[in-house]
């Protein structure tokens, strides 16, 4: 079996391109990766800082309603007021009691209003625990009926609404208790909740495919979306950070996930389960990877420039050493032939020029 000639040039050049080319590879791949590792980092951390600062500052507000609320559930007045008509059974009785107290208890809810809750306030109401309705702003001839809305309130409660005019609210419920703990009745207020979107349309912080929005516990987006028109109550969100947030009470940080869009993103949570809330800070993933992509192919590029140039020094720096080789092998040919003058004289000033003389001297 004869072997194929493979010349040195051949070697030379593929041995090069070898070493250039798995080089490449293994740079690329590791900037790659450094890379991404530490842009998700960065916009993890961006992301984070966004979602913190937008959620506690939604959550100061909701706090801020409710603690107010609070503070009327304890006023003295009202107090007195419940446990007065909670005595009463029949409509006769409890109107006359609450006639007697009518102008003190309203006194004391308009002050309240005005000082504390008239920015955005839409509608409030006030139920005793037989479930009847001792005051309420919007339908003041509601006053003395009784009502199923009363629920047994241990805590105070929000929950998001949109009303017939797509007016996006927000009810706060909180429980009027006795120093025994019984409930004497709750409060309800209704504010509009767009004083959320100066705090979540804001650009700071996000790149252009960057969002910031609210979702409640039953999976629909509540707040202005830059991105699709009317998404408020008419977009379901079930994403991993909805349901970890509503199902384990847990924020996630840095978790890449499918949208309701079924787009692959890099988001952010702030959990308020509590105040019936979670907000999501999210950027698409292929936006947090031109940078990268951009990098690997500028490595890439360089790498094919690198990889040219050295083929070609490789090509005429094997023919420069493969030159005094092939005189050799035509000087040996000669020898063979019977030809014992040939000298081959070969000054490299390395072992190719030993190897010339210890051939001259064997000639």
């Amino acid at each position: 079996m004869v072997k194929k000639f493979i010349s040195i040039s051949s070697k030379l050049i593929v041995l090069v391109l070898s070493i250039a080319i798995v080089s490449i590879v293994i740079t690329s791949a590791l900037s790659f990766t450094v890379a991404e590792s530490i842009i998700k980092n960065d916009v993890e951390s961006a992301l984070r800082a966004e979602a913190n600062n937008r959620g506690s500052a939604i959550g100061s507000i909701i706090d801020n309603r409710i603690e107010l609320l609070q503070k009327l559930a304890s006023n003295p007045v009202l107090f007195d007021t419940l446990s007065a008509l909670s005595f009463s059974v029949d409509e006769i009785t409890f109107g006359k009691l609450l006639d007697e107290r009518k102008g003190t208890l309203e006194n004391e809810v308009m002050i309240f209003q005005k000082d504390q809750l008239n920015a955005g306030l839409r509608d409030f109401t006030i139920i005793s625990s037989p479930g009847r309705v001792i005051y309420s702003l919007n339908n003041p001839e509601q006053i003395g009926t009784l009502t199923k809305s009363l629920d047994k309130v241990a805590e105070p409660t929000v929950r998001f609404i949109q009303d017939k005019n797509k007016e996006r609210l927000m009810t706060v419920t909180v429980p009027i208790l006795s120093e025994s703990s019984t409930q004497q009745g709750v409060i309800t207020a209704t504010m509009t909740s767009s004083v959320f979107d100066d705090i979540l349309l804001s650009r700071f912080g996000l790149d252009g495919t960057g969002e910031v929005f609210l979702v409640s516990k039953n999976e629909l987006i509540i707040s202005e979306y830059l991105f699709i028109d009317n998404a408020a109550f008419n977009q379901r969100v079930n994403t991993v950070p909805v349901m970890e947030c509503f199902e384990n009470g847990k924020s996630v940080d840095g978790l890449e996930y499918l949208d309701y869009r079924d787009v692959e993103i890099f988001g952010v949570s702030h959990c308020r389960s509590d105040l019936g809330f979670v907000l999501l800070t999210e950027v698409d993933e292929s936006a947090i990877l031109i940078p990268i992509y951009d990098l690997q192919s500028k490595i890439i590029l360089v790498g094919g420039a690198l990889i040219i140039a050295a083929t070609i020094v490789t090509f005429f720096l094997s023919r420069k050493f493969s030159r005094p080789i092939l005189h050799l092998k035509s000087a040996a040919e000669l020898v063979a032939k019977g030809n014992f003058d040939v000298e081959t004289k070969i000054e490299t000033n390395d072992e190719i020029e030993e190897l010339s003389k210890s051939f001259d001297s064997m000639t």
